[in-house]
């Protein structure tokens, strides 16, 4: 009993940080969306890149039943994967808020399929960072995946990116660019289905270390370290699930139009939620706060705690059971015992006629 104790005090020091979440963080690829300015420059000359390893792409059919966009092209190597890509729902299914793919991408929008994004940096600053899977360039209507196994690479993450990168090219055309950076981000998380819950912890971890930056500061700037820009994606995530639980696929595309006809963020907010920017933010803030804050891992623990207790009594009451069992045994066996010393020796026939 003392030995569970010890084990259920040391499970509650990981529940602290991870309890709500199935597993531990995600080993998944970074699923990463439009690029920033900086990235924007060194990819806007041109697709191909001026590396003489760097294959080029092969156009790839359309499926017969789909001819929009997005059209794509894709390394000699990995044409067979790019025409399964092309032809699977996470390239053709309507986005939230946004409707029809081929309807909301702009025309001639092109997705490459590569197996190093270094291929698409013509000014010689590196291409982007390692952790990058994939980035868009709505300005030149193109996208870019990576496609490479030995960085972990496997059809789920590939999928998930394909649908993030076509988000963030859709979402800068039907708002012109004019969505913040939270939005673009946040929305292609949520339209990719590239949240995942089991990175919660790292929001946790935020709230409680005051890491976690406001909407405001997304906006401005987006981290360019791994673990600072999974937070930011995390946060920006919740900030458009926010919107989605205000007013579901009809609020998108509300915001998106107003936002597209010029609108800022605050008059579309004000127009559509009757809401400022300013009071979302703090209405987003207080929502992440309760749902992932300390008093959510404080009743989270107590119902750790009521859950080690009850598994604790469950197996108290199996091992008294046992025990029970076990020692009705042994007074059978003695009981038998005494009989068998009790009785007379046995004598047959022949031996009295002896």
């Amino acid at each position: 009993m003392r030995s569970l104790a010890t084990l259920g005090l040391a499970a509650l020091g990981l529940a602290v940080l991870g309890l709500a979440a199935p597993g531990s963080a995600s080993s998944e690829p970074a699923t990463v969306g439009s690029t920033s300015p900086e990235m924007v420059l060194a990819v806007a000359r041109g697709p191909l890149g001026a590396q003489a390893s760097c294959p080029e792409p092969v156009p790839i059919p359309p499926p017969p039943t789909y001819t929009g966009p997005p059209f794509w092209k894709a390394d000699p190597e990995l044409v067979a994967l790019a025409r399964r890509l092309a032809g699977e729902e996470p390239a053709r299914s309507p986005l939230p808020g946004i409707g029809e793919m081929h309807r909301a991408l702009a025309p001639r929008t092109v997705l490459y399929l590569v197996r190093e994004l270094d291929c698409f940096d013509d000014l010689g600053s590196g291409g982007p960072p390692d952790w990058v899977a994939g980035f868009a360039v709505p300005a030149s209507r193109y996208g870019v995946i990576r496609a490479d196994p030995a960085r972990g690479d496997d059809l789920r993450s590939i999928r998930i990116v394909v649908r993030h990168e076509l988000a963030h090219l859709a979402l800068a055309r039907v708002t012109k660019g004019s969505a913040p950076r939270w939005m673009q981000e946040g929305y292609a998380q949520y339209a990719s289905g590239g949240w995942n819950w089991r990175e919660a912890w790292r929001l946790r971890f935020a709230l409680l270390s005051g890491s976690a930056d406001p909407l405001g500061r997304l906006t401005l700037s987006f981290p360019s370290d791994p673990e600072g820009a999974r937070l930011a994606y995390l946060l920006s995530y919740t900030a458009v699930h926010e919107l989605a639980s205000m007013g579901g696929e009809a609020g998108f595309a509300a915001l998106f139009a107003a936002l597209g006809s010029g609108a800022s963020l605050d008059a579309a907010l004000r127009r559509i939620f009757g809401i400022t920017e300013a009071q979302f933010a703090e209405r987003w803030k207080r929502r992440v706060s309760g749902r992932y804050g300390i008093l959510y891992l404080l009743s989270r623990a107590a119902v750790f705690w009521v859950a080690i207790t009850l598994a604790l009594l469950w197996i108290g009451w199996i091992r008294r059971r046992r025990n029970r069992r076990r020692l009705e045994r042994m007074r059978e066996e003695e009981r038998r015992e005494e009989e068998s010393r009790a009785e007379p020796p046995f004598v047959d026939g022949l031996d009295r006629a002896l």
